[in-house]
C-alpha cells in the first residue's frame, strides 16, 4: 500500500470519527421488563419512536394569555386549535449540528456533566457547578469547552453506574460554552455557574421579562387540561396538585376571577411559586393549602358517620373539606413523569414502581370523587406514557364508581387512548385498559407525533 495515500486518508478518517462522535443522538435505556410492557401497549415500532422523541427536546412551547405578545415575530404563531383562545405557539429549532473546533494540534476541551444537569441545559439552563462530573485538564476561565453528558450504563451487578469513559459519551454532546472559572475553581467551590452556554443543540427564544404578569409558558397538554375542566365564574374549584401553578392560573383566567380556587401542593416552596405566579397574573381570589393539610383532611374523611344521598354511598362526612363541596376537581396527579422531555435515562423505573405510582393515584382519585358534588366534573391528567397510570386508572374509576361516566372533551387535540389489556403471566399480573368507544373520550399526547409536545394523558 502506498504510504502517502495511507497518510492522507488518516485525517479524513479522523474527521469522520469526530463528526460522528460530537453529535447529539442519545438512546433512552429502560429496564427490560418495562420495555416489554410498553412494547405490548404501543407496538414495538411506535414505542421505539416514542423513546427516541422522549430523549429529544420539544421545540414548541405555548404562551398562555399572550394574544398581544410579539405580534409579527416569526417564532410566535397563533394556536391552530379551536377552543384555545389567548394561546400562542412559540417555535424553537433543533437539533442543530454544532462544530466543536479546537486549536490546531490541540484536543477539544470538555466539561462532562451529570444526566440531570444535561436535561436542564437542554431546556435552557446554564451549567452549574453541582452538575459537573469531570473536566479536561488545563481548562482556564474563559476557555471554550464542549459540554457532554455521562449517562447511566448497565453495571455488572445488574444495576446502573455512571462512568465518564470516552466512548460512552459518543453522540452525547449537548452544546458548547465559555467556562466561568478554571478547572481547579470548578472543583473547589460548591455552587455557581461553571459554564455559560453559547451554543446549544436545541434553541428556544427567551421570554424573560417579556410582558411580565401578562403571559406564562406552558406545555400543550397542560393548557388543554385546564380548558377541558371548563371552570365557570362563581364556581368552587379544587386543584389537587397545583405546582408550579400554570393550570391554577389558567383556571383563574377562565373564571374571570369570579369564584374560589383552592390550590394544593405538598411542597411549601412550590406553593410559594403558585402564589408568585398568581400574584403576577393579578388574580383576586387566592387560597393555598399544603398537601400535608390535605392528607389530614383526607384522613378525617375515612369512616366518618353518615352517608350522602347519592346512590352507591359515594362518600363519608368530612371534618375538613366537606363531601360534595366542589363543582370541579382537577387532579394532575403525581406520576412516574415518563412523558417529560428531554429525558436521557428511564432505567430507574420497574414494573413494581410503575404499579406503586398507579396505586397512589387511585387513592387520590378516590378522594376527588368524594369531594366533587353529584353532576360535577373531575379532570384527571398525568405526564407519563405508562398506561397503568392513565387508561388503567380510567378503567378502575369507571368500574368502581358506576355513577361516573366519561364526557366528551373540548378542545380535543390529542389522540385516542389505548385499547385492550396487558397480562404478565410470570408475575400473575393483569391490567385492563379501555374499550374502543372509551378510548375516543380521552386524550393521549404522543411526543413522536407532529404535536411535538410532552407525553401526557387527559
Amino acid at each position: 500500500m502506498d504510504s502517502s495515500a495511507s497518510a492522507s486518508a488518516s485525517p479524513t478518517a479522523a474527521a469522520a470519527a469526530d463528526a460522528d462522535r460530537y453529535t447529539y443522538s442519545p438512546r433512552l435505556r429502560w429496564q427490560p421488563e418495562v420495555e416489554e410492557y410498553f412494547a405490548a401497549a404501543y407496538g414495538r415500532d411506535r414505542f421505539a419512536r416514542i423513546s427516541e422523541a422522549l430523549a429529544t427536546d420539544s421545540v414548541v412551547e405555548l404562551m398562555n394569555g399572550g394574544e398581544q405578545a410579539h405580534e409579527g415575530n416569526s417564532v410566535v404563531h397563533k394556536c391552530p386549535y379551536s377552543g384555545l383562545d389567548n394561546v400562542l405557539f412559540v417555535q424553537g429549532s433543533g437539533p442543530h449540528a454544532l462544530h466543536y473546533n479546537s486549536q490546531p494540534d490541540q484536543s477539544i476541551k470538555e466539561v462532562i456533566v451529570s444526566r440531570k444537569c444535561a436535561e436542564s441545559v437542554l431546556r435552557g439552563a446554564q451549567v452549574y457547578i453541582p452538575g459537573v462530573l469531570a473536566c479536561s485538564s488545563h481548562v482556564e476561565k474563559g476557555d471554550k469547552v464542549a459540554v457532554s453528558v455521562a449517562i447511566e450504563q448497565p453495571a455488572e451487578d445488574g444495576g446502573w453506574t455512571v462512568d465518564a469513559h470516552h466512548e460512552e459519551r459518543k453522540g452525547l454532546y449537548i452544546g458548547q460554552g465559555i467556562t466561568a472559572m478554571s478547572r481547579s475553581g470548578i472543583f473547589r467551590v460548591p455552587h455557581g455557574v461553571a459554564v455559560e452556554m453559547t451554543e446549544r443543540v436545541y434553541k428556544l427564544p427567551s421570554f424573560n421579562d417579556v410582558l411580565e404578569g401578562e403571559i406564562f409558558l406552558q406545555n400543550l397538554p397542560s393548557v388543554v387540561a385546564a380548558r377541558v375542566l371548563d371552570p365557570q365564574p362563581g364556581e368552587r374549584i379544587l386543584d389537587m396538585c397545583a405546582a408550579p401553578g400554570g393550570k391554577t392560573t389558567a383556571i383563574a383566567i377562565l373564571m374571570k376571577d369570579q369564584g374560589e380556587i383552592i390550590a394544593l401542593d405538598r411542597s411549601h416552596n412550590k406553593k410559594f411559586d403558585n402564589f408568585v405566579l398568581l400574584d403576577n397574573k393579578k388574580t383576586d381570589d387566592k387560597r393555598y393549602v399544603s398537601k400535608a393539610d390535605l392528607r389530614k383532611n383526607l384522613r378525617r374523611m375515612r369512616n366518618g358517620p353518615g352517608r350522602n344521598n347519592c346512590s352507591g354511598g359515594r362518600v363519608e362526612n368530612s371534618k375538613g373539606f366537606l363531601p360534595n363541596s366542589f363543582d370541579r376537581v382537577l387532579l394532575d396527579a403525581p406520576c412516574s413523569a415518563l412523558g417529560l422531555r428531554p429525558r436521557l435515562f428511564a432505567g430507574e423505573e420497574t414494573l413494581e414502581s410503575l404499579r406503586n405510582h398507579a396505586t397512589y393515584q387511585r387513592r387520590m382519585f378516590d378522594q376527588a370523587v368524594k369531594l366533587v358534588h353529584p353532576g360535577g366534573v373531575i379532570v384527571y391528567s398525568t405526564c407519563t406514557i405508562n398506561p397503568g397510570e392513565n387508561e388503567a386508572l380510567v378503567r378502575y374509576a369507571l368500574d368502581k364508581y358506576k355513577f361516573l361516566s366519561l364526557g366528551s372533551q373540548h378542545p380535543k387535540v390529542g389522540g385516542p387512548g389505548i385499547v385492550g389489556s396487558f397480562e404478565l403471566s410470570t408475575k400473575k399480573y393483569t391490567e385492563e385498559w379501555l374499550t374502543k368507544h372509551e378510548s375516543q373520550l380521552v386524550q393521549r399526547f404522543d411526543p413522536s407525533s407532529t404535536l411535538d409536545t410532552i407525553a401526557s394523558h387527559v
